[in-house]
């Protein structure tokens, strides 16, 4: 048992990953005092939602609670929403505190502090950005009064989900993306096929092109780095986020591309960790942050059980999806790791792409409405099978053949 599993604990975030990590340190043993900080006044609710139906759904469309409040009152966690965090110290405990008031103390400290939104050089009043359920709200309401035209700021994730959504509400869509495609994240065949996908909607790809300057404030007059201008009702900015690292500096933690972990969680200060979106973890592929709810869930489940004292490897496989115009699109593993990528036609009429390391290991597959495929290759690509394009490319195999092939 570790000598961490009577500790008290202090969780600082009421997201996926802080509330996964509270309820792991239960579900294994953990005895002493657990208190979960969030933000928000909200109770702490699923967040891939918040550019899905909410967006897309009826008005009456509710958060999906994580953590309610006889579960807190059954697993003896002291979840304080709507209080932030806002200076971490360290003598021989951690103190808490907001505006120079004493919280708590604890022993452990989990850092699960996610993102903040990445703001454009140029700012204006009434930009839309969506990292809270407010956000959310703010971006639907402005959605369902009437249509007119939307300006979404980045082709990732998120810029691809709002822009389906307010497409559906017939709203018209301009979407800016710096990068030479729209969809990057998705890899040149399977992003091009959804950028024409969208197309054929009606949308206004500029790949190639930013936001130089915004006037007024709703509408907008928005000037763009090729010459152009576009007038919009409302912008959406979808350009990332950038880690929470404040607390983790206050008290000396090691920084890189968020706050740096170990294969547990662990930082360079003894018994902080971080967890989640803000962590930076060592793996298969080198140092990386992965910024998805599956990976936050993940790792809040390890951390817990590992302050609780369990000796549980760590082996995560990154997955991602999304739903758009009733099509699926799944990521697995590390897309960007990989030294090529060969597109094969798959048995349900999608697509798929193999990303291949140098010698032909399998390190990610993208998938567009090949839902079956993308679950019978998690193996493959958790072991980095290694794959033969050529003899597949040559005979015309689909996916599913290859798949079989490697074993």
């Amino acid at each position: 048992m570790s000598a961490e599993n009577a500790a008290r604990v202090a969780v600082i975030g009421a997201g996926a990953a802080g509330i996964a990590a509270a309820r792991s340190l239960r579900d294994h043993g953990h005895r002493a005092s657990i208190t979960v900080f969030g933000e928000e006044s909200l109770p702490p609710y699923d967040r891939p939602q918040l550019s899905k139906e909410v967006l897309s759904g009826p008005a009456d469309t509710v958060p999906r609670v994580l953590l309610s409040e006889q579960e807190c009152r059954d697993l003896g966690i002291d979840l304080r929403a709507g209080t932030r965090i806002d200076a971490l110290d360290r003598t021989e405990v951690f103190q808490l505190r907001t505006e120079g008031v004493l919280l708590a103390e604890a022993e452990v400290v989990v850092l699960a502090t996610g993102l903040r939104s990445r703001h454009l050089a140029t700012q204006a009043e009434g930009l839309h950005h969506l990292r809270s359920w407010l956000d959310a709200a703010s971006l639907r309401s402005a959605l369902a009064r009437r249509a007119g035209r939307l300006l979404v700021v980045g082709s990732g994730f998120v810029g691809m989900e709002v822009a389906a959504a307010a497409m559906s509400r017939g709203w018209q869509v301009v979407a800016v993306e710096a990068r030479s495609r729209l969809f990057p994240g998705l890899g040149p065949r399977i992003g091009d096929h959804v950028a024409a996908m969208f197309a054929e909607r009606g949308l206004d790809g500029r790949p190639a092109t930013t936001v130089t300057s915004v006037e007024g404030a709703g509408p907008y007059l928005v000037q763009l780095s090729d010459g152009s201008q576009v007038e919009a009702d409302e912008i959406l900015v979808g350009v990332g986020g950038v880690p929470n690292d404040a607390l983790a500096r206050q008290v000396g933690a090691a920084i890189g591309d968020g706050v740096l972990v170990d294969a547990a969680f662990r930082t360079s200060v003894p018994g902080l960790y971080a967890i989640g979106d803000v962590a930076s973890c060592p793996g298969r592929w080198g140092r990386t942050r992965h910024e998805h709810w599956r990976t936050a869930q993940e790792h809040g489940s390890h951390c817990g059980a590992v302050i609780a004292g369990a000796e549980i490897p760590f082996d995560h496989l990154p997955w991602v999806w999304s739903d758009v115009f009733d099509h699926r699109i799944e990521i697995l593993g590390s897309p960007r790791a990989a030294r090529s990528s060969h597109t094969l036609r798959s048995n349900e009429g999608g697509l798929v792409d193999l990303h291949l390391g140098q010698e032909g290991e399998l390190l990610g597959v993208t998938t567009f409405d090949a839902t079956r495929f993308a679950r019978k290759a998690r193996a493959a690509t958790r072991r980095a099978a290694r794959v033969d394009l050529e003899r597949a490319a040559v005979s015309g195999q689909t996916a599913e053949a290859v798949l079989e092939a490697i074993g």
